[in-house]
């Protein structure tokens, strides 16, 4: 496939958020998940950080070139949002999902149909709500040339989580189903072995590259871009497959397959460009290392910070306030995204 330099082609950000404070979202929960068994329904899973005003303004002020924010929501918004925004386009889970599949409360089946977003650029980057831009961006950091900016990194599967691992390998199995690793690599040497990839991710590249089947690939916590034309393929490929991840409400079947499968996909196919060494922190955020990221938000040492919320101690409201004051020391002013 042909792909032209495309500066001026527009480039969307999509996120998903869920308030696990709504009483109506709560409610509706509840009604369901009493049917399943293996439901984690643990506080972290869903509550809310307070923390998303604080992504939208640093995606006004790291990522002013944005084209549109597509806000994926269950049916809450926030009161401070002001939806009247010319760049927001607010998506309700029944604008792009049909019925039949909703209420879901997975974001698995929710990622696999972000391609049905009405008004969706074919180039398009996704965050969860709790990834943050740090640094400024360029649109060349997500697209070059029409091509989504990427690491081809090999990797083993981590068997440490259970339900992810399984997805993952979920993922692979559809991989390996359609592609040969030995031919994909050398089709794509210089984007699978490339002077820009860090030694560590090198060194995995040529460690696994003998074995006829792909492991794994290296799967960062970071956003991701996509090309919609990507989604359209693998479901026209895979449309049975996938449609088993849309009737799971929850993520208790291990049938699940993920939008890491879109990913890998845009790998294997050779259709992205190494964008380098990885600028992104992953930090699962509990009462031992907290502190850790309040400094890597105050230092701005990264581009792109997750931070996942593995906090169980009951001073929870302490930690939380930490953060949002680090935030607030970078992103102190309400942006035009604010009523």
């Amino acid at each position: 496939m042909q792909h032209k330099t495309t500066l001026t082609q527009p480039i969307d950000f999509v996120i998903t958020w869920v308030d696990g404070n709504d009483p109506a979202w709560q409610g509706e929960f509840a009604k369901y998940h009493h049917r399943e068994t293996g439901i984690d329904v643990s506080p972290n899973r869903f509550r809310d950080w307070g923390n998303l005003h604080y992504w939208f303004r640093s995606v006004e002020q790291f990522a002013p070139w944005i084209n549109k924010i597509h806000f994926v929501t269950w049916g809450h918004i926030p009161s401070w949002l002001d939806t009247t925004h010319p760049k927001l386009n607010i998506v309700k889970h029944e604008d792009f999902i049909d019925a039949k599949y909703l209420p879901l409360f997975s974001s698995l089946p929710i990622e696999l149909m972000l391609h049905k977003i009405k008004e969706l650029s074919e180039q398009f980057v996704y965050f969860n709500d709790d990834m943050f831009i740090l640094k400024p961006t360029k649109p060349s950091h997500f697209f070059k040339r029409g091509l989504p900016r990427d690491i081809a990194a090999l990797n083993t599967l981590n068997y440490a989580y259970r339900g992810i691992s399984q997805t993952v390998l979920n993922d692979m199995i559809v991989i390996n189903s359609h592609f040969n690793a030995r031919k994909v690599l050398l089709d794509h040497p210089l984007k699978w072995f490339n002077f820009r990839y860090s030694m560590t991710d090198l060194y995995r590249n040529f460690s696994l590259a003998p074995w006829k089947l792909f492991s794994s690939f290296l799967i960062p916590h970071q956003p991701i871009s996509f090309l919609k034309s990507t989604y359209d393929t693998v479901w026209k490929h895979e449309k049975e497959l996938l449609n088993q991840t849309m009737q799971s409400r929850f993520r208790n079947n291990p049938v699940n397959n993920s939008l890491w499968l879109m990913r890998f996909w845009q790998l294997v196919t050779g259709e992205f460009l190494p964008i380098g060494k990885k600028d992104s922190k992953y930090l699962g955020l509990n009462e031992g290392n907290y502190k850790h990221g309040v400094r890597m938000i105050e230092q701005q040492k990264y581009r792109y910070l997750c931070l996942n919320d593995d906090i169980e101690a009951a001073d929870f409201e302490l930690y939380r306030k930490e953060i949002q004051s680090a935030l607030e020391s970078i992103l102190p002013k309400k942006c035009a995204f604010e009523r």
